[in-house]
């Protein structure tokens, strides 16, 4: 068979299952599908439709039904714009790096004298009570009354002297406020600098309008906001405690560090997702982390590495710490599942590694135009640990009904009005539709007695005409999804 080929095996699936999110039991409600092999153009319109994989397993909730709406979150990696909170995990990884430490920093004022309270930024109702109480004396005791008298006294002189200061003439710089006259003086030097370039520009060989041309240009290059890479890339002393290696292998070529790979996820599920070791078997990780049915296609614009299933490898001084376990997708890089040793969850490893994979995103776009955006799987609403996906902006979550993409600051206002339910359709259009779900079932492909076929073929051959189970099965497999997946992908039928 064609490795672009896909086939799958459909399951109409009713039964209801345990929510690993809000623990209720019988509540998930969801369809599913295996997948024998995948084209990676054929997920990725799956994935548009709020379908997601587990191994070969692809599946999609059943929206208005289940307890916990999974809405399937993207992030526009081109335009990613790093929160303080960001800044500051990268900052720490940087510096564990670069000395070893690992203390986790608070936010500091960088500013001079940022931990001095200064009088000018107390409300005005805060500062009188501090000068009030800083001179009440009890009048009736002598000896304070004498002190105050004395303090009245020298306070009068004082002003006096002020009074007297400001009715002689003064110069033009000495009537400057300070602030401004440092701003007169550093505006003057900037300019000076400013000519002294630009001159010089001029003497290489430019001319004015060029050489102004140019220092425009580096100015606002200047004035950009840092990105993930500036803070991943920051230079490093020659002599670094810690290196870190980042490397990207394909699922398939896992056999060399699969056991290593192996012990940080037992570990990593038992630790921070207090699973009993039984459920953690080396099956169960293969299974669910290594099996892929996306086939590895390289060439056409493609990536260097190619599109299809990979893993992404942290190593730090030799030791593997965290693996990412990523699809390349022809529009997207979408998350799989991320999982860390836990003596290093003092790092922020979850987040650093999202930020690493947005990083990752920008630098494939470079060979693949078309793939921009970062699929971090589902934003559940209800599910606090899910919140960080939403401060990776700008993101956007599906509709549920329409397939569209939306900002994920209206969805998440939309969100916020629900009192019991977290189901909400995003797209205000009321008269929007999902047009990729309706298909003709004449076009459906059926992958049937080792033979491809079109759907009406298989009905006539497998002697299934007056089945009408077979026929809404089918449709209902068509709408889930997508016209395009339904025409292009073979869906496989036994005699059973």
């Amino acid at each position: 068979m064609a490795p672009d080929l896909s086939i799958v095996e459909f399951h109409s699936d009713d039964r209801k299952y345990r929510c690993g999110y809000c623990k209720k039991t019988d509540s998930i409600i969801r369809h599913g599908m295996w997948a024998h092999q995948m084209s990676v153009e054929d997920y990725q319109c799956l994935i548009d439709r709020g379908w997601r994989r587990s191994g070969s397993y692809c599946y999609k909730p059943t929206m208005n039904e289940t307890c916990c709406p999974m809405y399937t979150i993207k992030c526009a990696a081109l335009e990613f714009r790093l929160a303080k909170s960001h800044k500051k995990i990268l900052k720490q990884m940087h510096r564990f790096l670069a000395t070893g430490d690992r203390k986790r920093s608070s936010i500091r004022d960088s500013s001079p004298g940022g931990a001095v309270e200064l009088i000018q930024d107390i409300p005005q109702e805060r500062r009188s009570q501090i000068e009030t109480s800083s001179i009440q004396i009890d009048a009736g005791s002598p000896a304070e009354g004498s002190i105050l008298h004395s303090k009245k006294t020298k306070l009068s002189e004082s002003m006096k002297m002020e009074t007297e200061e400001s009715t002689k003439p003064k110069s033009l710089e000495t009537k400057l406020a300070p602030s401004e006259l440092s701003t007169r003086v550093c505006g003057k030097a900037k300019f000076k600098r400013r000519e002294r370039k630009k001159q010089k520009l001029i003497s290489q060989g430019m001319t004015p309008e060029e050489a102004e041309a140019l220092m425009k240009e580096n100015r606002l290059k200047k004035s950009q906001p840092k990105g993930v890479e500036d803070f991943v890339n920051a230079p490093m002393p020659e002599n670094p405690a810690h290196r870190l290696e980042v490397r990207t292998i394909a699922s398939s070529e896992l056999s060399s560090c699969k056991e290593a790979e192996y012990e940080i996820y037992q570990k990593y599920q038992t630790t921070i997702h207090k699973d009993p070791p039984e459920r953690c078997s080396m099956r169960q990780f293969t299974r669910f982390l290594v099996d892929s049915p996306l086939q590895f296609k390289l060439g056409n614009g493609s990536p260097p590495k190619g599109y299809g299933s990979f893993h992404q490898q942290y190593w730090l001084d030799g030791k593997l710490i965290a693996v990412g376990v990523l699809d390349i997708l022809p529009k997207c890089v979408s998350s799989v599942y991320f999982f860390y040793d836990p003596d290093y969850k003092d790092l922020t490893l979850g987040t650093y590694g999202s930020l690493r994979e947005v990083m990752f995103v920008r630098s494939l776009q470079a060979f693949s135009p078309s793939l921009r955006f970062y699929y971090m799987g589902y934003y559940i609403h209800s599910c606090p640990k899910m919140r960080y996906k939403a401060n990776l902006s700008p993101s956007f979550l599906l509709c549920p009904e329409t397939y569209e993409w939306f900002p994920i600051k209206e969805c998440l206002a939309k969100l916020d009005q629900l009192e019991s339910s977290q189901y909400c359709r995003f797209n205000p259009d009321l008269d929007a539709t999902d047009t990729e779900g309706e298909t003709d079932l004449g076009k459906v492909t059926v992958f049937y007695s080792s033979r491809v076929m079109s759907f009406t073929s298989y009905l006539r051959l497998a002697q299934l005409e007056d089945e009408p189970e077979e026929v809404e099965k089918i449709k209902e497999y068509a709408m889930l999804v997508g016209k395009k997946c339904a025409n292009r992908m073979l869906l496989l039928r036994t005699n059973n």
